[in-house]
């Protein structure tokens, strides 16, 4: 039996999340731990000035 087949095999009989798993693709992802409003309050200057370009140069709203 191949180790893929095998992992397929033992994941279905453990079960879990995919996001819970250390697969290849997963490795580099580093998440922040930090609050979602914490973010936004840190990023708020910078957010507000660029929602505020968009508003002005959508060439939608014409």
């Amino acid at each position: 039996m191949d180790t893929g087949t095998w992992r397929a095999r033992l994941g279905a009989w453990v079960g879990g999340y995919d996001a819970a798993q250390s697969s290849r693709r997963l490795r580099g992802f580093q998440p922040t731990r930090a609050h979602v409003n914490t973010l936004i309050a840190a990023a708020g200057p910078e957010m507000n000035a660029r929602a505020r370009w968009l508003v002005r140069n959508n060439g939608y709203a014409v």
